[in-house]
């Protein structure tokens, strides 16, 4: 398991890891346009959807698109973007309510 932020998402506690170095590289532009939304832009949570998907896989490979959909909802979804993004040293942050931090 590698280290990460733990999150209860639905009914379970995951541990959301940094992105790999090349998941970023072939990530790059889900993270910049991630970086430059605002909102609730549907474009903008669908990249915040692959970003999350990608750093989750590391540790949970079985991890679906379809499985985080359902565990992710509008009241958790910028704790665990941010919670992928500061893991992955792209921006500082304190970990939000409810997070523990690694």
């Amino acid at each position: 398991m590698i280290e990460g932020y733990k999150m209860v998402l639905g009914d379970k506690e995951y541990t959301i890891p940094a992105l790999s170095l090349k998941q970023v590289r072939t990530m790059k532009d889900e993270l910049a346009n991630l970086r430059a939304a605002h909102g609730g832009d549907p474009d903008a949570l669908n990249n915040g959807l692959m970003v999350v998907l990608a750093a989750m896989q590391r540790n949970y490979p079985d991890m679906t698109l379809d499985l985080l959909e359902d565990v992710i909802d509008l009241d958790n979804y910028k704790s665990v973007v941010l919670a992928v993004m500061g893991q992955s040293g792209m921006i500082e942050r304190k970990p939000a309510q409810g997070e523990i931090p690694a």
